[in-house]
């Protein structure tokens, strides 16, 4: 959606299959690069990031918007603590993890949006898988807390409420 209305992207992914959606980006005229690694890893994130501002400059948009496609759709029961941290590190941990380098760089151009995405679609929380339940919650106070930190100057306040919105 991103290279269709004209911006540059780094795409990310934990497979090497990121590099065939950067083919189909710029087979379509648009400009991206890739980047393989773990949103869950905060060295892989602040790479993606240094990538982003070194080959278009800076960066305007961060979208965090990692996620797990297969169910876990376990009784609450049945639910490891492997399958909750596992939730928890793609989100809302991976969400903070880009939120970190990111929106330093965003306060520090005066410019720029960060997007936390999670999921609000689905059941109710009681009818929800129980490993679905803390996810949503997470992000939407991670997004909160990000637009009311104090940043070093009044230059960089005013940046970071525009830079950060609901």
């Amino acid at each position: 959606l991103f290279a269709r209305e004209g911006a540059a992207v780094v795409a990310a992914d934990l497979s090497d299959q990121v590099h065939g959606v950067v083919e189909e980006i710029t087979a379509a005229g648009g400009r991206a690069i890739a980047q393989v690694g773990d949103a869950g890893d905060e060295g892989d994130v602040e790479r993606l990031v240094a990538a982003c501002v070194k080959e278009y400059g800076g960066v305007d948009v961060a979208y965090a918007n990692a996620g797990i496609i297969e169910s876990m759709n376990n009784r609450l029961f049945e639910l490891t603590v492997d399958d909750w941290q596992r939730l928890l590190r793609l989100n809302p941990i991976s969400a903070l993890l880009l939120v970190k380098p990111a929106g330093q760089r965003l306060v520090h151009q005066l410019s720029g949006r960060l997007v936390l995405t999670a999921p609000v679609a689905g059941p109710p929380p009681h009818a929800a898988p129980p490993a679905d339940s803390a996810r949503p919650t997470g992000v939407r106070r991670l997004s909160r807390a990000a637009r009311i930190t104090p940043a070093a100057s009044r230059a960089q306040r005013t940046a970071a409420r525009r830079v950060i919105r609901r």
